[in-house]
């Protein structure tokens, strides 16, 4: 199981606060995703989330994840930088 950990990123971060923190991994799985996610947004400005929001979807029309015809390319890479 240990090693099957260590291959992966993100379990290798959670061994490792795990460990750091002496945590059980079952204690950390048994957090609620909605109490880790708000706790991870009271860190921030509703100004900064805005902001990066707005940074995302721009980079999804540069990838062409996203289609919106008003911007060409040149006006979106002007918008990110």
């Amino acid at each position: 199981m240990y090693y099957g950990r260590m291959l992966s990123l993100i379990g290798r971060n959670v061994s490792l606060c795990c460990s750091q923190f002496r945590v059980s991994i079952d204690d950390v799985m048994s957090l609620p995703v909605s109490h880790i996610y708000r706790h991870w947004r009271s860190r921030f400005s509703l100004d900064l989330i805005a902001v990066t929001q707005v940074l995302l979807e721009l980079i999804g029309v540069r990838e062409g994840v996203f289609s919106v015809s008003v911007f060409d390319d040149f006006i979106v890479k002007q918008l990110i930088d």
